[in-house]
């Protein structure tokens, strides 16, 4: 419940169409020279969105899991604290993740395909099934990831709260956003230089 929380709040179209629209359409000409950075005013389209969905989806998926399998075993108030920032963590990761995504639409005429494929593989994968019904072989690999530090981390850290999993999940979560957004800027560097190379 908590993983497809996660996944539901974290949908968003200003991440996964909205900047391929813009940069088919032509939009991304004039918005690049708004006094803002593009990708940045998208990101926060996109937190304003799953700030809305977020608390929503947070409660119908906690009066399910109380109703359903009880409460939380020693859930307490650091295991609430660490989880939330956790959450927001995955769900930035996420919206950076599907970003850099969208922002390939400067090279390959439709990004949506790519969107897919990534929307299915945190879905099957970080939200359907758990890591630990993998091969153990397989289990290193898929930590390394994008489900570990969107979905699955996140989650884990919630019903089963250890300040070890804690760090592991928590630096696993900042190197991915540190790299994500570094991604993120170079991509969009690459493609705004396109853009003046080509006369806009």
């Amino acid at each position: 419940m908590i993983t497809e929380m996660l996944w539901f709040a974290a949908q968003s179209r200003a991440v996964s169409e909205q900047a391929s629209e813009d940069i088919r359409g032509g939009n991304i000409a004039y918005l690049m020279n708004k006094p803002y950075h593009y990708a940045l005013y998208i990101l926060a389209r996109y937190t304003g969105e799953w700030s809305i969905r977020l608390p929503v989806y947070l409660v119908l998926a906690v009066m399910m899991g109380v109703a359903m399998v009880g409460g939380l075993p020693g859930f307490g108030l650091p295991a609430l604290a660490a989880s939330a920032v956790s959450f927001l963590l995955g769900i930035t990761v996420n919206g950076v993740l599907k970003l850099c995504i969208s922002l390939t639409s400067f090279w390959v005429e439709d990004a949506q395909p790519f969107q897919w494929l990534y929307n299915k593989l945190l879905l099957i994968v970080g939200t359907v099934f758990p890591i630990e019904i993998f091969p153990e072989a397989t289990r290193p690999f898929l930590k390394l990831t994008p489900i570990y530090p969107v979905c699955y981390g996140p989650a884990r850290l919630a019903v089963d709260f250890h300040a070890e999993s804690c760090l592991e999940i928590f630096g696993t979560q900042i190197l991915y956003l540190a790299f994500g957004c570094a991604l993120l800027f170079f991509i969009y560097g690459k493609g705004v230089k396109k853009l003046y190379v080509n006369g806009g």
